[in-house]
């Protein structure tokens, strides 16, 4: 950190640990303390990424509900029109297999289902307006990832070459820091794609 300062660097590139999965992000000591404490954003790219990367295609917002994620979708937005990318906005989120073991009628899981879903896309639309009331940016798809667990959740969701996933700092964490909450690091294991974690904006 005292290295990103002295250049003043805005963002620290790093790659995933080699004990892991091809394909998938793995955090080894350095990046594990890197995505907790950083004071600019940090990027890991999966191991295997290929050593000439593919074109920014798209950045997918990972958003975590009403209540922490409009700035992370305003960050989203910042950053998607200045590098003239499409943008996306993505929910994940993990269903308890009680639901799908008959404790509960199928119609009332249904319901549950469609109440989540509603209130997430709707809420998702609310502040994305609000921020292209400011921002001059194309319309953003929003798209939800459903699962058992988490490999299923992110799975839920199509992802493409050329994708960058853009996660945001748990609202527990200082501000202006890095700091990975548990459904983000969770998402983060298991997303095919480069992910950045980035801090959470000032006051």
């Amino acid at each position: 950190m005292e290295l990103a300062e002295q250049h003043l660097a805005e963002l620290v590139v790093v790659g995933s640990s080699s004990s892991g999965l091809l394909g998938r992000i793995a955090l080894g000591s350095v990046t594990e303390h890197l995505v907790h404490t950083a004071e600019v954003a940090v990027a890991i790219a999966p191991r295997g990424y290929p050593s000439t990367p593919l074109p920014l295609q798209r950045l997918t917002v990972a958003y975590g509900g009403a209540a922490d994620a409009a700035e992370l979708i305003r960050t989203g937005a910042e950053l998607a029109k200045p590098w003239r990318v499409r943008m996306r906005i993505a929910s994940f989120t993990v269903r308890p297999t009680t639901m799908f073991g008959g404790s509960i009628a199928r119609s009332a899981e249904d319901l549950v289902t469609e109440q989540w879903t509603r209130k997430t896309l709707q809420s998702a639309r609310k502040q994305l307006d609000a921020v292209r009331s400011t921002i001059s940016i194309p319309d953003a798809d929003v798209v939800l990832g459903t699962g058992t667990d988490w490999p299923d959740a992110v799975g839920d969701i199509a992802w493409e070459s050329g994708e960058l996933l853009l996660l945001g700092s748990a609202a527990a964490g200082p501000r202006a820091q890095v700091f990975l909450g548990s459904a983000a690091s969770k998402i983060l294991r298991h997303v095919p794609v480069p992910a950045m974690i980035v801090p959470r904006r000032h006051p």
